[in-house]
């Protein structure tokens, strides 16, 4: 369970509109798949797909992959900030890093392959192939990578360095909680929490943790999701902060561009308190 001394503190977003993410936020979904491809080719395959999770690294400003061990122990991360991917060694030392813009993800992948097999890894077992599909983006068929003038890509940073802050709380205040986890396919970043059985139920769930933006919203948001998804006659009024969704999924959301209304010294105590209370009604509804 993370301590509160390894948590990251909140960052201020508002920099760049919160609507004005979408390419970045496709490229670095793009970018993660290219790691991604380690742990699937490496690491023994799990049935809730927990051995492609990634976590947030806060010294790296990354999201790493779990830990390869069939060669040199190493983990490969993404840094949005930078559209960079890393190499870490067992020591958390980078020691081979790609920098994206201006290259394609067949480049990517070479140096990966490189990386890998210099430390020890079955070249052979190497594969690219997902068991899922994420949204289109040029970068998928031969065009670039571009950094641009980085300041989304470093927004969307901030948003992960952001998620990792408020879900690595609620996994310290609560025993019924998972370590916070980016899990690839949606690209979100969150930790789920596990309510009790109850004898003929189905299992129930709340999930807490940010989407950086998706068919639904346009934008990055933190969200709270009970399952299995209630009654929209079961879901209390939230108060001043977020709503809820009912179309497709059910869960509360705050919206990027609704945090950024608040300032600086504010911003993180009114996603706490979103969280907190889409929590207790997601809990409630449930019942």
């Amino acid at each position: 369970m993370p301590t509160l001394a390894t948590q990251s503190t909140w960052q201020y977003v508002g920099r760049v509109a919160a609507t004005g993410l979408v390419d970045a936020r496709q490229q670095l979904h793009h970018a993660l798949q290219i790691i991604v491809s380690a742990p699937i080719s490496y690491l023994e395959k799990r049935a809730d797909d927990s051995h492609t999770n990634l976590e947030w690294l806060p010294e790296l400003k990354s999201l790493g992959t779990n830990w390869l061990e069939r060669g040199t122990r190493m983990r490969l991360a993404l840094r949005p900030e930078t559209l960079s991917l890393l190499a870490i060694d067992a020591n958390e030392q980078v020691v081979s890093e790609f920098t994206l813009s201006g290259q394609t993800t067949d480049g990517a992948v070479a140096w990966l392959r490189g990386v890998l097999t210099a430390a020890g890894y079955d070249r052979a077992a190497f594969t690219t192939h997902k068991h899922y599909e994420i949204p289109s983006h040029p970068v998928a068929f031969g065009a670039t990578y571009d950094l641009g003038d980085a300041a989304p890509f470093a927004e969307l940073g901030r948003y992960y360095s952001n998620a990792h802050w408020l879900t690595s709380r609620v996994a310290a205040a609560r025993s019924d909680a998972a370590p916070p986890r980016c899990w690839p396919h949606h690209f979100d970043l969150a930790t789920l929490i596990t309510l009790p059985r109850v004898a003929g139920r189905t299992d129930r769930s709340v999930g807490v943790g940010l989407s950086p933006g998706d068919d639904s919203y346009a934008e990055p948001y933190f969200y709270v999701g009970p399952y299995p998804h209630p009654r929209t006659d079961r879901l209390r009024p939230l108060g001043s902060l977020g709503t809820w969704h009912t179309h497709g999924w059910v869960g509360a959301v705050l919206r990027g561009s609704e945090i950024a209304a608040f300032d600086e010294p504010r911003q993180g105590d009114a996603v706490r308190a979103f969280a907190d209370a889409a929590i207790e009604a997601s809990i409630e509804a449930l019942r």
